[in-house]
């Protein structure tokens, strides 16, 4: 089991804008492939304190291979080509970075028991 943390620094201005298109377009899409490869969203979160105007979102992903996969399969999908249209017109981003991270054996997301079932799409 891998945890993906994606961090997002967004121009100030399109804060509220991106969310609103990541919530509408995104998400729901999201959600409908990272099932299917046997991940999670565990949530998107907004900083308060430090680093001002990023966003942190993280995803749980049985392998990076899973992970890997199920991205493929999202960047063929049309309707993520039409979100990423619309996140380019609106630029928000000023920096993307991404991280997997692996738990310790003592970590309680490494003791969670991880659902085993087979991808609903074929890797492209």
């Amino acid at each position: 089991m891998i945890i993906e943390q994606r961090f997002y620094q967004l121009r100030p201005e399109c804060m509220k804008p991106w969310l609103a298109l990541w919530e509408r377009a995104a998400l729901p899409l999201q959600l409908e492939y990272i099932g299917s490869f046997g991940g999670r969203f565990l949530g998107m979160y907004l900083s308060e304190v430090g680093q001002v105007n990023e966003i942190t979102h993280l995803w749980q992903h049985l392998d990076i291979e899973r992970r890997m996969a199920m991205r493929a399969v999202l960047e063929c999908d049309s309707r993520w080509a039409l979100y990423r249209d619309e996140v380019d017109a609106l630029a928000p981003m000023l920096s993307m970075r991404n991280t997997i991270l692996r738990p310790t054996p003592f970590s309680p997301a490494a003791l969670e028991p991880v659902t085993t079932a087979e991808p609903l799409h074929e890797k492209q």
